[in-house]
């Protein structure tokens, strides 16, 4: 759909695809579930059939296209661990960019293909961190170390900022925090009774676009608001709107 809310299209043959994000020419990447696994499927823009472009015996998911169209990120168990991978957007040069024991989740590329955020659970589940990493592997960087659980990552369009979720302990109902790339200056952008989680620039980096879901208040559904928390607007208020993914256009 567009960014206010209007022309909501389903995605031909996508009715069982998830974590979906697409790239500047209306390309989607998405987790399919089929064959007792995830894989990464590519949806082209102009409705001709998907392709699955990552299928294997072992779950992938979290896929991120780049705003360009010719990088994918995603966690995969390929190595008998979930980790985070990147690979050319017809599926081949397979790269894996992580190597930690514990869980590499929710890969996010930067604009210009330079850097991948993701979450990582080394302290444990809940317990969740903001890492980056170069998209060639290289200068992996710790960006939250706090006892809260830090999820989803998205950088801002110039590479400056990332927004991401904090959950306090014991609360699964999250607010949206942006802080610079380098993990200072973070800053508190929503605070409600409802749940807010898994944010999105627009591609002019003046919104974000975010997910809200029931948690003692009456909304769940898309909502976006100005980098400082103000002005927040519905964009969609159906129950099955859960999740924005990727750019917002």
């Amino acid at each position: 759909m567009r960014k206010d809310g209007t022309n909501y299209t389903l995605i031909p043959d996508g009715a069982d695809a998830q974590n979906c994000s697409m790239d500047h020419k209306g390309n989607v990447v998405a987790m399919v579930f089929g064959a007792g696994a995830f894989d990464v499927y590519y949806y082209p823009a102009d409705g001709s059939a998907r392709k699955a472009i990552h299928p294997s015996s072992n779950p992938s998911n979290n896929p991120n296209i780049s705003f360009d169209g010719s990088m994918i990120v995603f966690n995969s168990q390929v190595a008998g661990n979930r980790d985070v991978y990147r690979m050319n957007v017809d599926g081949s040069n397979v790269v894996r960019l992580t190597s930690d024991p514990d869980w590499d989740v929710q890969p996010v590329l930067s604009m210009d293909k330079s850097r991948v955020a993701f979450t990582s659970f080394r302290n444990g589940f809940n317990n969740g961190d903001i890492y980056t990493v170069h998209s060639d592997g290289s200068t992996e960087t710790r960006l939250t170390s706090t006892t809260e659980d830090d999820e989803y990552p998205a950088f801002s369009p110039d590479g400056t900022k990332i927004a991401f979720t904090r959950y306090a302990p014991g609360n699964d109902a999250g607010d949206i925090y942006i802080m610079n790339a380098d993990g200072t200056n973070v800053v508190k952008v929503t605070d409600t009774v409802d749940g807010e989680y898994a944010a999105s620039f627009s591609v002019d980096g003046t919104r974000l676009f975010y997910a809200v879901d029931n948690k003692g208040g009456s909304l769940q559904g898309i909502v976006s608001c100005n980098l400082d928390g103000s002005d927040q607007k519905i964009v969609d208020a159906t129950a099955s709107a859960w999740k924005t993914c990727g750019w917002v256009y």
